[in-house]
């Protein structure tokens, strides 16, 4: 106890001193809301002698001046200023509601400097009715269109957490401040500047102060609110009139000035606004009188002591019938179809028209499409011409027919094709491209059709071309602004005399020789078989069909049963129709009928051919070896019958390894007859093919090779082809293209060698 009075006298010595240096400034009062925070504002000063005991150290101790208890403010968590900058402020949280008590400031360095301020002291305040905020001014009276500055204040006790201030409504700028008291205690303002409407006037203007509570508790909102008066001129000036709704001329009306206005108004005013002048014809709120078709159009004007506002012009129905019915497209001009437009009917008239109907007047009938003032459809190629009926209970009248310029890309588009009907081959026709299109056609494209690709082959809207079997095939193609659209394919039926295709052959089996004529021929070709020069009538080893491909093609099939004991040297295909005729002769000699060559077709083929090319290949590679390095044409001379012999050589290995006699006498000969030339070997080409699978029972030799093979009739006896040039040779390739479901051949390996004449001098 000893040491406590000692500070008290010690404290109480310093008190007297006549420096006063231990000082303090509190308020006299601060409220708080239950639950919330509070901040109590705090400085405090020491004598000079004890400044150098103020460190970290020092704590801040209240206590309640009647009790002395420090208990109940120090669980409310206080937080204290820099106590050796001499800041006491502290703020307490979550106070809650007791008696009101007076606090003084302690401070405890733990050394020499232990103070009480309890001369000073200051009373805390907590309570559940906080003061509203503040309005500043609390009434308002004013002019529309002056500015207005409304201040909104409420007390902030608690720094951490001053007040929300919110307007309602919101009518302008806000500008918010936390401000001071003399005391040091704080405030929030919140001023609304705006500028004062009719709208404003009798609205409750309000400032909600919202204050955070730490107990749970919903947060606190305290409001203060005030009325404006704002003065205005009148409003929304009006005129009724009565009868209301179509008035006949000549009839008496009663017409009404209506207005809203602060003050009310004091005068009103008559005006007749017809011909584009303004009349006065009376003044008072309510006028009567009698209208006519040239006075119906009126309006009012109302003053008081703000100012003064006319109403809009009033309409009193004078009736007739609709009257210059038009009709409105958008968009205006040439449309393109299918686009969406807009119909709007317009019309003059008294009452105003109550009905509208749409018509579509295509093709010579009037179809009704649609009702109202306003239409929305989508145009088309026979959807372009319109008119709308206006109507009301005095009458109706309609419109002439509306056209729109409807913009379409072409349309079917045609080919036609003169002469019409079948044209003979390599004749001249006329193509002509037609068709429906907004704005005309432009432009014009012609296309031929050929293996399967499109040809361009001319412009303009007809095209004079040449027909023949492999240009039979058009179409045309139109183009506008808008876009393009092409034909149908146009097939011109073009007629050819009949020919032979090279696809034709023979083909041997164990006992029996197929022949397959092939012809192609527009009209359709007929075909017939001769032996010996007469035709043949299927005897009863002898068996003849015929295959139609399609109506221009034909095969026809010959069988021969046990060929051996037979003469084929002379069988010919004979094909024919109204344009012409051809013949071909068939080689039948040519085919082996060797049982053992059949049994070493399947086997040795492989391994014949692959023998075959290896040779070749060395043959070549040692030809172009020596002419690079040993070629004189005088060696050459002596040397011939070396040259003769690899000539020899390669002749033989180039013949495929089924022993098939393809010269239709001897190979030797062939071979013989090139060595008898005395020629040099420029180059050998070799054409590799593998074989395609082919059953012992099924063989055939294909006839269809070069210079010296089966095919080459003037080699064979009694055998040729007749009426077939070599122009018509390859039309008859070109045709063959077109034949479906040919049987395909089995290749034979073969090397061809090309012979160079030796000059005198190389001799």
């Amino acid at each position: 106890m000893a040491g406590p009075l000692m500070i008290l006298l010690i404290g109480s010595l310093l008190q007297g001193c006549k420096c006063n240096v231990f000082q303090i400034n509190l308020p006299k009062i601060v409220q708080v809301m239950t639950g919330s925070c509070v901040t109590v504002p705090c400085s405090f000063d020491v004598e000079d002698k004890y400044e150098q005991y103020l460190n970290n150290q020092c704590t801040a101790i209240w206590r309640s001046t009647t009790t002395g208890d420090v208990a109940q403010l120090t669980d409310r968590n206080p937080q204290t200023g820099d106590l050796t900058k001499k800041n006491c402020t502290t703020t307490f949280s979550n106070m809650q509601t007791g008696p009101t008590k007076d606090y003084y400031f302690r401070i405890d360095c733990n050394n020499p400097l232990l103070w009480s301020y309890s001369s000073t002291y200051v009373k805390i305040e907590v309570t559940d009715n906080f003061p509203s905020p503040t309005l500043t001014p609390s009434t308002l009276k004013i002019k529309e269109g002056e500015s207005v500055s409304l201040t909104c204040s409420a007390p902030a006790p608690c720094l951490p957490h001053p007040p929300t201030l919110i307007w309602t409504p919101k009518l302008g700028d806000i500008q918010e401040t936390l401000q001071e008291n003399q005391d040091k205690t704080k405030f929030k303002t919140s001023v609304m500047n705006f500028t004062a409407s009719h709208l404003y006037n009798k609205q409750n203007i309000s400032c909600t102060a919202g204050y955070k509570k730490q107990d749970g508790s919903s947060d606190a909102a305290l409001t203060t609110s005030l009325i404006p008066d704002v003065l205005y001129s009148p409003k929304n000036v009006t005129v009724s009139v009565s009868p209301s709704g179509s008035v006949v001329e000549n009839s008496n009306v009663t017409l009404t000035c209506n207005s809203d206005a602060n003050p009310a108004e004091q005068n009103y005013t008559w005006y007749r606004a017809d011909g584009g002048q303004e009349t006065v014809i009376g003044t008072g709120k309510i006028f009567k009188m009698k209208v006519k078709t040239d006075t119906k159009m009126f309006f009012c004007k109302a003053v008081n002591e703000i100012g003064k506002q006319p109403s809009n012009i009033t309409h009193i129905d004078v009736l007739y019938s609709p009257k210059k019915v038009t009709v409105s497209v958008s968009p205006s001009g040439s449309v393109l179809e299918n686009s969406n437009v807009t119909l709007t009917c317009n019309s003059d008239a008294n009452p105003a028209e109550q009905n509208y109907t749409w018509y579509r007047a295509d093709g010579g009938q009037e179809t009704v499409i649609g009702t109202g003032k306003i239409l929305y459809i989508i145009l088309s190629t026979n959807q372009k011409s319109f008119f709308c009926k206006a109507e009301n209970e005095v009458g109706e009248q309609h419109l002439n027919i509306t056209h729109i310029d409807v913009l379409y890309s072409p349309k079917n588009v045609t080919v036609s094709v003169s002469p019409s009907g079948s044209v003979v081959e390599n004749s001249n026709v006329t193509l002509t491209c037609s068709s429906d299109a907004n704005p005309a056609e432009q432009n014009y494209t012609w296309y031929e059709v050929k293996a399967a690709q499109e040809i361009v082959t001319g412009t303009g809207n007809t095209l004079n071309t040449t027909v023949s079997t492999d240009r039979d095939i058009f179409f045309c193609k139109a183009q506008n602004d808008v876009g393009e659209e092409r034909s149908n394919l146009s097939h011109i039926d073009v007629l050819f005399p009949a020919r032979i295709l090279f696809s034709s052959k023979c083909m041997k089996t164990s006992n029996q020789v197929s022949c397959f004529c092939d012809t192609a021929g527009n009209p359709s070709p007929t075909t017939h078989w001769n032996l010996h020069g007469k035709p043949i009538t299927q005897p009863s080893q002898m068996v003849i069909t015929h295959d139609s491909l399609n109506n221009s093609y034909l095969r026809s099939i010959i069988t021969i049963v046990e060929p051996q004991d037979r003469d084929l040297s002379t069988l010919q295909c004979f094909s024919y129709n109204s344009l012409g005729s051809a013949s071909k002769g068939f080689c039948v000699r040519c085919l082996d009928n060797s049982k053992e060559n059949e049994s070493q077709i399947l086997t040795p083929v492989l391994i014949g051919s692959t023998v075959t090319f290896l040779l070749i290949i060395c043959a070549l590679l040692v030809v172009v070896w020596f002419q690079k390095t040993h070629y004189k044409p005088k060696s050459v001379a002596a040397t011939s019958g070396q040259h003769e012999a690899k000539e020899q050589t390669k002749a033989d290995n180039s013949q495929p390894s089924t022993g098939t006699d393809l010269s239709c006498n001897n190979p030797e000969k062939m071979s013989k007859s090139s060595a008898d030339k005395s020629e040099d070997v420029v180059y050998a080409r070799l054409k590799w093919r593998e074989n395609t699978k082919v059953k012992e029972e099924d063989i055939y030799v294909n006839l269809e090779l070069s210079d010296g093979s089966c095919l080459n009739e003037k080699k064979c006896e009694n055998g040729g082809e007749h009426s077939v040039s070599k122009k018509e040779e390859i039309e008859s390739m070109r045709a063959e293209d077109k034949i479906k479901n040919i049987r395909k051949e089995s290749e034979v390996v073969y090397a061809q060698v090309k012979f160079q004449t030796k000059t005198p001098e190389s001799q």
